[in-house]
């Protein structure tokens, strides 16, 4: 019973990835059909991805609909345990973005020879309209994570315990953005984000929490790339700005840069101070094996959705390479 629930959880996330790359190709060759001047508008790349991503939904739930469940007791957060939630999943996003940063640049660096390293989403987002952003990133996108990753396969782990739903539900968060950019943060929020539905039992706590993390991590540094502004500061300020942003940057950017400086310490000092309220329930049932690695990872669907979000990412990273050149 037991690896057969991570097989089917494995091969749940592998007809997950199946469904939208055949949706999203199928709808792009309806759209190249119909108007085959507009398809690589940035714009409807994210509406296809978009609608693509919904039809993954259903797939997830038919996969595991038949396993057991254990749902999380449901309970109110307080607007002070939500800002803690917050501010410690805002800054380790930054601070794992930059180890992702340098990641995917030694990687890309070994594989290409190019010194930047290659980020699809920020590509993407670059020329993508700051509404439709808004719309698909701080809206569409966290509703239909949160309940693919922190309800339908969260509530299928709890029977194995807390830490096996934090921990799995997380990494296969995080590898499903199949960029080496955002693995790294994307897991660490993934058990960010379980955590708070196991004190919540709620997803909307969640889809909120995802919404104000992507808003602030995605749409305002858009936003603010777009309508930077240059100011003249003192020659000891502007040498400071010069180091930290560039001389290229404006002023917007020296303050967002501070500003998330900030929220990397203001995420360590809670965490630190909040670190004794963490608390993991054990499984609520016996079961006939040890819940090990071993036996939730080497099976056939996990280890195939692992290789896949590997090749994948890899792939992006010579396809972001050629494009560039």
């Amino acid at each position: 019973m037991e690896k057969r629930t991570f097989t089917i959880l494995g091969l749940s996330l592998i007809a997950g990835f199946a469904t939208m790359n055949v949706v999203y190709l199928t709808l792009s060759l309806v759209f190249i059909m119909i108007s085959p001047e507009r398809i690589a508008d940035p714009n409807i790349t994210m509406l296809l991805t978009a609608v693509a991503s919904l039809s993954t939904v259903p797939v997830f739930w038919l996969i595991g609909r038949r396993l057991p469940t254990v749902q999380p007791l449901k309970s109110n957060l307080s607007g002070k345990d939500f800002a803690v939630f917050f501010f410690i999943a805002m800054g380790s996003t930054y601070i794992f973005n930059y180890i992702g940063y340098y990641i995917n640049a030694g990687i890309t660096y070994l594989l290409t020879g190019e010194a930047e390293p290659v980020n699809a989403v920020a590509e993407m987002t670059e020329t993508t309209s700051l509404a439709v952003i808004l719309v698909y990133m701080c809206i569409i996108a966290p509703i239909i994570e949160e309940f693919i990753f922190r309800k339908i396969l969260f509530d299928r782990l709890r029977p194995f315990g807390d830490r096996v739903a934090i921990l799995y539900s997380g990494l296969a968060f995080g590898l499903y953005h199949m960029n080496l950019s955002q693995i790294p943060y994307a897991i660490v929020i993934g058990f960010i984000l379980g955590y708070a539905v196991l004190r919540t039992g709620r997803i909307r706590t969640t889809i909120l929490l995802h919404a104000f993390l992507n808003f602030i991590g995605s749409f305002v540094p858009t936003l603010i790339e777009r309508n930077d502004i240059t100011v003249d500061l003192p020659p000891a300020l502007q040498s400071f700005s010069d180091a930290l942003v560039g001389a290229d940057e404006g002023f917007f950017s020296l303050l967002f840069t501070i500003m998330v400086f900030v929220l990397m310490g203001v995420a360590i000092v809670l965490f630190l101070r909040h670190r004794h309220r963490i608390n993991f329930q054990p499984a609520p049932f016996r079961f006939t094996v040890p819940i090990t690695g071993r036996l939730i990872v080497l099976n056939w669907s996990n280890i195939l959705y692992i290789l896949t979000c590997v090749v994948m990412s890899v792939a992006a990273i010579f396809l972001g390479a050629g494009a560039l050149e």
